[in-house]
């Protein structure tokens, strides 16, 4: 048996796109209320969530937060809109959208801490300009075309290697 066997898995699953109404380049606090409102149990619920701009090219992540108490008193606290997400609707163009990665099982913060530092090393490949501040250090190795490897096409024994370790396309 391997020695992870013993701990069962903390779960989690992923809700979102889900667009957030915007009045220009602000998030009015009646729209987040309507936005929870529509929501159901989301609202309540606890995990990570991906704040982050959708455009023609794709969806680029802008900030990675996490809720250890609920999404609906975390995700647009008034700290989390002056300095993440209104300077990113000033300067860029595209419909704000969260995710969310609610927790379904073993509801664990630590886990969740886990998961955030995780999004937030994902979201820095695709965003090295990551609104987050903290735990935003990047990995110290970089295997070309599998991890960490930044631009350009990975060679054909990267992608061999990606795909018998199970790691999905960035």
């Amino acid at each position: 048996m391997r020695r992870d066997d013993k701990a069962p898995l903390s779960e989690f699953e992923v809700i979102g796109p889900l667009e957030i109404p915007t009045d220009g380049d602000l998030i009015p606090k009646e729209a987040v209320r309507d936005f929870w409102a529509a929501q159901g149990n989301l609202a309540e619920a606890r995990g990570c969530y991906v704040f982050a701009l959708r455009t023609g090219g794709g969806v680029m992540p802008v900030y990675v937060g996490r809720a250890t108490n609920t999404f609906k008193q975390e995700c647009f606290a008034a700290h989390k809109l002056a300095y993440h997400y209104l300077p990113a609707l000033e300067r860029n163009v595209g419909t704000p959208v969260m995710f969310f990665v609610k927790q379904i099982s073993r509801r664990n913060i630590s886990m969740v801490a886990k998961l955030e530092d995780f999004l937030i090393q994902i979201a820095l490949e695709k965003n090295p300009e990551l609104s987050n501040i903290a735990r935003t250090h990047r990995e110290t190795f970089r295997i070309h075309g599998v991890h960490n490897s930044g631009p350009g096409k990975p060679s054909k024994d990267a992608l061999a290697f990606r795909q018998a370790m199970g790691f999905k396309a960035l």
